[in-house]
């Protein structure tokens, strides 16, 4: 802060104010019911998305990669609000799907994780990514998906991430 001209405190004081509405926002969330905590995870992760496309155009390029919208003094990445509702709408997905056979839930869960992660990787955002993808994997494995596919998954994850380790310069840097 000193570095930058700023009060001494003032990252402690921001990180706390963060702190405190995430404390609440986190309370207000606990207060939903099931219904209206999938409808909010919709409205969130289309904005996300939408957020994310905005983020290839006009966010800002950093080391070779497009991850944040500005906004005023304020930055946002998008694909850290998105994680979270992705996890709710996949896992409701999933949950239908073994509750009623009409509902396509693992096309359904699958297309969203296949937009989400390629939004990421054009970024590229490999670890956000690799990120989304396990989390998948694992809530297709708890939602009941056979060990072979689980493992199939696996497998390509790990072809992937090889392959991004030895391709993308900044993945192999930051691995080593």
């Amino acid at each position: 802060a000193i570095k930058r001209g700023l009060p001494i405190y003032y990252f402690v004081e921001r990180q706390l104010v963060f702190i405190a509405a995430g404390i609440v926002l986190m309370l207000a969330l606990s207060l939903l019911s099931p219904v209206r905590v999938r409808r909010l995870a919709l409205g969130v992760l289309a904005v996300c998305l939408v957020c994310l496309l905005l983020v290839l155009t006009i966010g800002a390029e950093i080391n070779g990669a497009r991850r944040w919208l500005h906004l005023g003094s304020y930055s946002l990445q998008p694909s850290e609000l998105a994680k979270p509702a992705f996890v709710v709408l996949c896992a409701w997905f999933l949950a239908e799907g073994r509750r009623r056979s009409d509902m396509p839930a693992m096309p359904l869960a699958f297309a969203l994780y296949l937009v989400l992660a390629g939004l990421l990787v054009l970024q590229p955002d490999v670890g956000q990514a690799l990120l989304v993808s396990l989390v998948w994997c694992a809530l297709f494995f708890l939602a009941g998906g056979s060990i072979a596919w689980f493992l199939a998954f696996l497998a390509m994850l790990a072809s992937a991430f090889a392959a991004a380790y030895h391709t993308v310069g900044y993945v192999r840097l930051r691995v080593d």
